[in-house]
């Protein structure tokens, strides 16, 4: 185990450690992972990918976290809490499961569900955010699963495929977390 940070049934989080810039660099260039991210237009090097990451986990306003299946600490994605407002006690969350073969078996929501948790007890946040392209119905499912609401729409936000798509604006505020 390679010293978990907050432990979940399946899975584990851990600080991203340089050697996980491979993964993540296999991931965010492949065309499957990044059509419902944000981003993702562009092919990244081993120095982009580096640099990039390295600016997230050394910025006050990012916490990345590598996910790591639990019986064979297989690196499987990354989660991070982003652009976080200390002063209005809120963050942005984002995730990532990288590994195609473990997609759809609910290995991001134990994920999710454990940074949510750290994000309102530990960071003693209000509010955690995100955004989601509304051709992405199994993620707006497992958010709404999760207990985040739908807030509004960004239309036609994102642009893949040689389509413009729409983005929902998702919230959990900690008084509906701590209801669940």
């Amino acid at each position: 185990m390679n010293y978990p940070f907050r432990n979940g049934k399946r899975v584990y989080l851990r600080a991203f450690e340089p050697d996980d810039n491979e993964h993540s660099l296999r991931w965010f260039n492949d065309p499957l992972i990044t059509k419902n991210l944000d981003g993702g237009a562009f092919a990244l090097n081993r120095q982009t990918q580096t640099e990039r990451m390295e600016r997230l986990r050394t910025d006050d306003g990012h916490i990345i976290l590598a996910i790591c299946k639990d019986d064979n600490d297989l690196h499987v994605g990354n989660i991070g809490l982003h652009n976080i407002s200390y002063p209005n006690r809120h963050a942005e969350i984002g995730v990532v499961i990288g590994e195609r073969t473990l997609h759809g078996q609910g290995y991001g929501s134990e994920a999710i569900e454990l940074m949510v948790k750290y994000g309102f007890e530990s960071l003693n946040l209000q509010r955690i955010y995100l955004r989601v392209m509304t051709t992405n119905d199994a993620a707006i499912k497992c958010y709404e699963k999760l207990g985040f609401q739908k807030e509004g729409v960004f239309r036609k936000h994102a642009y893949k495929d040689g389509a413009y798509i729409d983005e929902i604006a998702m919230g959990l505020l900690r008084s509906e977390w701590e209801a669940q």
